[in-house]
C-alpha cells in the first residue's frame, strides 16, 4: 500500500508561537535581549510598510548577530534551541514514526533548527544559511511562500494527501493537497478547498490595490531632457552605430512611418504580399493596408512563434516580405525566417519594437536582424516618444527609402516645448497617481485622457474593440472612416525633445534592463509554473511579461480590474483576425495577457496581484495545462 504524504508548516502550526524572535534572544543577556529585540521590531515596522521583505528581514538579523559564526557554533546554538520549544498541541498528536505516511515540514525556520524537532524518518525543508571561510556570512535560501512550492516540485512532490498550516502566504501549497487543514493554536479546521482555506485563514478574499498600475512605463528626466538637446542631433547616427546598420530614419505618427516604409518597399519590387502572424497587434494590419498592401496571415506554433516550414507554402510571385511581428517580446527564429525570404527573392522586415536595446544568443542587436527592422517608439515601449524608427541593413531597400527620408527632411518637427509637455503628460500619466487619476476619470466622468492626450495621432480615433477593421470578402479591410484619419496625419521628423529623450533612456538601457529582469524574476517566483509563460529571449530588453490566463478563471469585471493593475489582455479576441482557422492564435486571442516589468511595480504590488491570481487559477490547476 502505497503511504499517503501528509505535508506541515512549522511556526505556529507546529509550534504556540513564531520562533524568529525567540531564536534570535535565545541565551542572550539583558542588554543584547534588548537590542536584538529592538532591531527585529525595527525591522518587522519595515516589512509592514512594504519596504523590504521577510527574507530580507531575516537575512539581516541573522548576517548581523551569528556574523562570522563557524558551522559548528550555528549548529551548536541550533540544537539547544530546539531542545526548549513549546509544540503545540497538533504536533503532541501526530505519531511521527508512522510506517504508513511520508511526513515533510516545509518551513521558513532554519533547516537546521527543523532537523532537531523530528525523527530522522521526516523530510524537512527549511531555511539556510551561507557559510564562507569568515564563517556564516548570509541567508542563502528563504524557504517561504512560492519558495515551499517550488521546492517541493524539486523533490517530486506535485500532489500530496494532507497539509496543515496557520497562514494563508501557504495558499500555493494548500493548492497542492487533497486535504486541507488550518491550524490556529490547538484548533484544527478542515477546509473544503484552497479558497475555503484562504477565506478562514485571512478573514476574506484578497482585494484589488485601491491605487493602479499602468501596464508599461519608463522612467526619464526632464531636466535632463533639457539639458541634452544640445546633443539630441546625432540620435540617428548613434542608434545606426548601435545597431550596425546602414541607416536609421526617425519619425512620429508610428502606423504611418511603418505604411510609408511598407509602400517604398513595394515600389521598388512592384510587389504586394506581406505576410505576417494571424495574431499580431491591429496596427501591423492597419498598415499593410494603409500601404495599399495584402495582409497574408501565417498561423503561429504553441510558443507565440512564426514557424518557417509552415510559410513556405505562403509564398507566390507577388510577396513583398514577411513582417516579423514580434508579440511582446516573443521573438521568432530571424536567422530561419531572413533565409526563407532570401530563397523567395524577398525581404524580412524585423519588428524590434519589443526587443530594442536586447540582443539575440549569438550577440546581435534586435533591430539588425533583417533587411530592415521597424522599431515602434509609442507610448509603453522602452523608448516612449511617440513614433517609430526604420533600421535599414540594405542597399536596395535604403535606395527604396530616399522618397521617404526626402519627406523627413522637408518637414518641420512639432516645437520642441509642446513636445515637452506632451512627454511631461506622458510622465505623470504613467505613474502610479496619475494612471489612478485616469482610472478614476475614464470610470465616473467618462473621459478617455489618454486617446485625447496621447502622442501617437492615430490613437486619438482608435476603436480598439474591432482594431478599426473589418472582414469583407473573405479578407481584412480598414474601417474607410479611419482611413480617411490616418491618410490626413502628417508624418514629421523628431525634434530635439524627443531626441534627447530618447539618447538619454539609450544610454540607461542596462539598468533598465536589470530592473525589469529583477521583476520578472519577482513575478516567475511569485506564480511558479501554475501559468503557461511565453519565452522570451534571455538578452533581450523586456517590456511586459506574456503568460496565459484561461478562459472562465475572472469574470469580466475581475478582468477589468486586472487591467487596472498591469494585468492587461494582449489582444481583443473581437478583432477580425481572430477567426481565422488558426487553432493556436485563436487560443493567443482568449487568454493571452501580459504583466508589467516597469520601475512602478513593486514587490508588494507583484506579491498582491500574484496572490489574487493564485487564488483564483489554484483550484483549477488539474485541468489547466494538462496535468490531470
Amino acid at each position: 500500500m502505497k503511504p499517503q504524504i501528509w505535508v506541515f508548516d512549522f511556526d505556529k502550526t507546529l509550534t504556540r508561537r513564531d520562533t524568529t524572535l525567540p531564536f534570535l534572544v535565545f541565551g542572550c543577556g539583558p542588554m543584547s535581549r534588548l537590542i536584538r529585540t529592538l532591531h527585529y521590531y525595527l525591522l518587522a515596522i519595515a516589512v509592514k510598510l512594504r519596504l523590504i521583505d521577510h527574507g530580507d528581514l531575516k537575512d539581516r538579523l541573522f548576517s548581523a548577530h551569528f556574523g562570522g559564526w563557524t558551522p559548528d557554533q550555528w549548529q551548536d546554538y541550533a540544537g539547544r534551541f530546539a531542545a526548549g520549544i513549546e509544540f503545540s498541541g497538533l504536533y503532541r498528536t501526530i505519531d511521527w514514526n508512522c510506517p504508513n505516511r511520508e511526513m515533510w515540514i516545509v518551513s521558513a525556520s532554519p533547516v537546521d533548527v527543523l532537523r532537531h524537532c523530528f525523527p530522522a524518518t521526516v523530510k524537512v525543508l527549511g531555511s539556510e544559511m551561507a557559510f564562507g571561510p569568515r564563517g556564516l556570512e548570509n541567508l542563502s535560501v528563504h524557504m517561504h511562500g512560492e519558495a515551499k512550492q517550488q521546492a517541493l516540485r524539486q523533490e517530486g512532490l506535485d500532489r500530496f494527501d494532507r497539509f496543515y498550516s496557520d497562514h494563508w502566504f501557504d495558499a500555493p501549497l494548500a493548492a497542492m493537497a487533497k486535504e486541507i487543514f488550518l491550524v490556529k493554536g490547538d484548533q484544527v479546521t478542515p477546509c473544503n478547498n484552497m479558497d475555503d482555506f484562504v477565506r478562514k485563514a485571512k478573514g476574506k478574499r484578497d482585494a484589488f490595490p485601491l491605487t493602479s498600475c499602468p501596464p508599461a512605463r519608463t522612467t526619464f528626466g526632464m531636466l535632463r531632457i533639457i539639458k541634452g538637446m544640445g546633443d539630441a542631433g546625432s540620435l540617428e547616427e548613434d542608434a545606426a552605430a548601435f545597431l550596425g546598420v546602414r541607416k536609421v530614419m526617425i519619425g512620429d505618427a508610428w502606423v504611418n512611418m511603418l505604411a510609408e516604409g511598407l509602400r517604398c518597399m513595394a515600389q521598388a519590387r512592384n510587389r504586394h504580399e506581406v505576410i505576417l502572424p494571424g495574431y499580431s497587434c491591429n496596427e501591423f494590419t492597419k498598415a499593410i493596408l494603409l500601404a495599399g498592401l495584402r495582409p497574408v496571415y501565417a498561423p503561429l506554433d504553441t510558443h507565440c512563434r512564426l514557424e518557417p516550414a509552415v510559410m513556405d507554402g505562403l509564398f507566390t510571385a507577388d510577396t513583398l516580405g514577411i513582417l516579423a511581428v514580434n508579440n511582446t517580446g516573443v521573438v521568432s527564429d530571424m536567422t530561419a525566417l531572413r533565409a526563407l525570404c532570401e530563397r523567395h527573392a524577398c525581404w524580412l522586415v524585423e519588428d524590434a519594437g519589443y526587443s530594442f536595446l536586447g540582443t539575440d544568443d549569438t550577440g546581435m542587436p534586435y533591430g539588425s536582424l533583417g533587411h530592415a527592422a521597424i522599431i515602434n517608439m509609442s507610448e509603453g515601449k522602452t523608448i516612449p516618444c511617440g513614433g517609430a524608427a526604420w533600421a535599414i541593413n540594405d542597399e536596395e531597400i535604403e535606395r527604396a527609402f530616399a522618397p521617404l527620408a526626402d519627406r523627413l527632411a522637408r518637414t518641420q518637427p512639432r516645437d520642441n516645448w509642446r513636445e515637452f509637455l506632451s512627454l511631461a503628460v506622458y510622465r505623470l500619466g504613467s505613474s502610479i497617481p496619475g494612471f489612478s487619476l485616469y482610472r478614476f476619470l475614464k470610470l465616473f466622468a467618462g473621459q478617455d485622457l489618454k486617446s485625447l492626450l496621447s502622442a501617437e495621432p492615430s490613437r486619438h480615433a482608435e476603436n480598439y474593440a474591432t482594431g478599426n477593421l473589418l472582414w469583407e470578402n473573405d479578407r481584412v479591410a480598414l474601417d474607410p472612416e479611419h482611413a480617411g484619419h490616418l491618410e490626413a496625419i502628417t508624418i514629421r521628423p523628431w525634434n530635439k525633445v524627443r531626441k534627447s529623450c530618447a539618447l538619454q533612456i539609450l544610454q540607461g538601457a542596462e539598468s533598465i534592463r536589470r530592473k525589469r529582469k529583477q521583476r520578472l524574476q519577482q513575478w516567475k517566483e511569485a506564480l511558479g509554473d501554475t501559468f503557461k509563460w511565453l519565452e522570451l529571449p534571455d538578452n533581450c530588453m523586456p517590456v511586459k511579461q506574456p503568460f496565459l490566463l484561461p478562459s472562465g478563471l475572472f469574470t469580466e469585471g475581475e478582468i477589468e480590474r486586472l487591467s487596472w493593475q498591469g494585468i492587461k489582455k494582449q489582444y481583443p479576441p473581437t478583432w477580425p483576425m481572430a477567426a481565422l482557422d488558426f487553432e493556436n492564435d485563436r487560443l493567443f486571442y482568449e487568454q493571452a495577457f501580459t504583466l508589467p516589468l516597469h520601475d512602478g511595480v513593486s514587490t508588494s504590488r507583484i506579491q498582491k496581484m500574484a496572490s489574487i491570481l493564485l487564488l483564483h487559477s489554484s483550484p483549477r490547476m488539474e485541468y489547466i495545462w494538462g496535468k490531470s
